[in-house]
């Protein structure tokens, strides 16, 4: 008979928005769930391109509108 629980895979998020002010609330909000875990946060598309490649992300968090990159 098994005793404890499994832990849970924790959902790794990353964080795309061109204001650092935006970037780091939604860091403390995403990690003050227990299941979720911002891997990285970008400034923009470019960069964000870069991480998704490294970091493998579960979810993205993307401002649909950024001041310098519409489209």
């Amino acid at each position: 008979m098994l005793t404890g629980s499994i832990p849970a895979k924790k959902i790794n998020v990353l964080i795309i928005d061109d204001s650092a002010l935006i970037r780091a609330i939604l860091t403390e909000v995403i990690n003050s769930f227990a299941d979720l875990h911002v891997v990285g946060a970008a400034s923009n598309p470019l960069q964000a391109r870069e991480m998704i490649k490294t970091l493998n992300p579960d979810v993205l968090c993307w401002m649909s509108r950024c001041r310098r990159w519409t489209g």
